[in-house]
């Protein structure tokens, strides 16, 4: 009887320290990874066969769409993106086509890319041009299209004057 308790207790210990056994559907993400939400937006970095590529919430050279008057933060937090400074411009593929930087729209860089706050945060107003870029500092051809709804030429305007037509 003595052998049977002590099993059981035995059991029941380790069924308790382990966790009951069974596996947990959540785990707490740790501290290098990015939690994706309506206004932070999770770049990691990806190789394909043509090279590095930025992921966009998973997906690769995925568009970007961004609310004129919301601010956004393209978190770079992910260890990936270390030698990965995300930039922004009005040309794609940013200074590697003979474009510049942009720094409009309140844009701010953070941190370095890899470590716990990097990243871009930008707050594109209706006067933002669109369609803007996203590239990397460092390497050509990672980037995409970011699109500004609300954004300067976002789309169609309605005109200050309808002239009648005979």
């Amino acid at each position: 009887m003595f052998k049977k308790i002590s099993l059981l207790f035995l059991f029941g210990f380790v069924l308790v320290s382990c966790g009951g056994g069974g596996s947990s559907a959540y785990s707490t993400p740790a501290a290098s990874e990015c939690t994706s939400s309506s206004t932070n937006i999770c770049i990691t970095v990806t190789s394909t066969d043509g090279g590095n590529k930025y992921a966009v919430n998973g997906t690769t050279q995925a568009n970007i769409t961004l609310t004129a008057g919301s601010t956004y933060t393209l978190d770079q937090v992910s260890s990936n993106n270390s030698g990965h400074q995300i930039r922004i411009s009005t040309t794609a593929n940013g200074t590697h086509n003979s474009g510049t930087e942009f720094t409009g729209a309140s844009i701010a860089v953070n941190g370095t890319p890899g470590a716990s706050g990097s990243g871009l945060t930008i707050s594109p107003t209706a006067s933002t041009t669109t369609p803007l870029y996203y590239y990397c500092e460092n390497h050509s051809g990672m980037g995409g299209t970011i699109i500004i709804s609300g954004g300067a030429g976002s789309g169609y305007q309605v005109p200050a004057k309808i002239d009648a037509y005979d």
